[in-house]
């Protein structure tokens, strides 16, 4: 086994893990995580960073922003050592903290932060640009961004995961290799320098020991896809892996017996769940009618209260933790109770004989005695 300490952590706490036990004079020992997704080869290029947090386990390895989130905040200098917003409004300064240098030896100067803003391609590109008048080069160690009028959502879009915007590359070395090089072999200025990467399967990063902010205890640092989650399983127990993410249902309950692996989850979970509706219905109040209803299929009105009487009973019977919708009738589609709760899942109730049949068959479900919290994503790793 690799000597390395394996602790279980989310992938924008990864690096935290690496950075933050006590410093050794050389970087040492091997991590090795399997992760959940197929690695894509713009994940290693800011400026074309998606509307997704995915990307960002790549971004906070190999690169750096001016701002980014951090356990201090959401807005943490980092490539910047401060930054300040005028009274107005329409003027950010950012003033970039001295000596910091990219994996390639070159100082990381006001006119690369210029440069990777106006390279900037990706998710909300349009919404910053269009709002920015102007990006001014005040000196090599100074960047002041000019709106065309006062925007509150400034920092959110610049200085969080909002967009990569303010994640910043090397103009001389993306100039001379082209978009296309700099993706085979990434120049950034975070605590991991890329050694290989093969898309879809591999990822290879070594310690920066001239990154600004500590120098990396883990000297090298793989994540490896493994998008089936029997295989990252597998791949835990034969050692090949020390770390994998996204362990659920059986899976990861296999794991929880197995002796010498750790299963942790996170206490409070940052996914986000939705129900969707393809076909345009909507989500309505009870009693109320979706615009696009369908008069003909003889949808029930709210004058009757069978709807009420029925959100009534579901409410008494189930816990806080869940959430109960009335979909009135639209394009054909039957109007249902939708219930979505950690033990059920989404459940869907559809009557013409509100509310009697409904009501008997969701107080034939289990009575929660208690408010569960999100059902988890676990992560787990191999005891040393």
């Amino acid at each position: 086994m690799r000597p390395v300490t394996a602790r279980v952590l989310l992938f924008t706490t990864l690096l935290t893990v690496a950075l933050a036990r006590p410093v050794l004079a050389v970087p040492d020992g091997t991590m090795t995580w399997g992760v959940h997704i197929t690695l894509a080869s713009r994940w290693v290029d800011p400026a074309e960073t998606e509307g997704i947090i995915t990307p960002f386990m790549v971004l906070y390895a190999v690169h750096d922003a001016l701002v980014k989130p951090m356990p201090a905040g959401p807005n943490t200098p980092s490539l910047a050592e401060s930054w300040t917003q005028s009274k107005d409004g329409l003027t950010y300064e950012f003033v970039l903290r001295k000596g910091v240098k990219f994996h390639n030896g070159e100082p990381v100067t006001a006119e690369d932060v210029k440069f990777s803003f106006e390279r900037y391609r990706g998710s909300g590109a349009k919404a910053l640009k269009d709002r920015v008048r102007e990006v001014q080069v005040v000196d090599a160690g100074r960047v002041r961004i000019h709106l065309k009028s006062p925007w509150p959502d400034f920092m959110t879009f610049y200085g969080t995961s909002a967009t990569g915007a303010g994640w910043i590359v090397p103009k001389k070395y993306v100039e001379k290799v082209g978009d296309d090089g700099f993706k085979k072999a990434p120049i950034g200025a975070g605590p991991y320098k890329v050694v290989s990467f093969t898309p879809g399967i591999e990822l290879v990063m070594e310690a920066y020991e001239g990154y600004w902010r500590k120098v990396p205890n883990l000297k090298r640092l793989v994540l490896r896809s493994l998008p089936e989650e029997t295989t990252r399983a597998a791949a835990l127990k034969k050692g090949e892996i020390d770390i994998a993410y996204l362990l659920t249902g059986p899976v990861a309950e296999d794991i929880r017996r197995t002796p010498g692996f750790k299963l942790v989850a996170p206490s409070h979970s940052q996914g986000v769940f939705w129900l969707d509706l393809p076909d345009g219905a909507g989500l309505v109040p009870p009693g109320g009618r979706h615009p696009d209803a369908n008069p003909d299929h003889g949808a029930r009105g709210a004058d009757d209260g069978g709807e009420q009487k029925v959100l009534a009973a579901l409410r008494g019977h189930l816990p806080d933790s869940y959430v109960v919708y009335y979909h009135g009738e639209t394009q054909g589609r039957r109007p249902a109770f939708v219930i979505i709760g950690p033990e059920l899942g989404v459940v869907a109730l559809e009557s013409r004989d509100w509310p009697l049949d409904a009501i008997a068959r969701v107080t034939s479900m289990p009575r929660q005695t208690s408010s569960s919290p999100e059902a988890p994503r676990e992560s787990a790793s191999r005891r040393l």
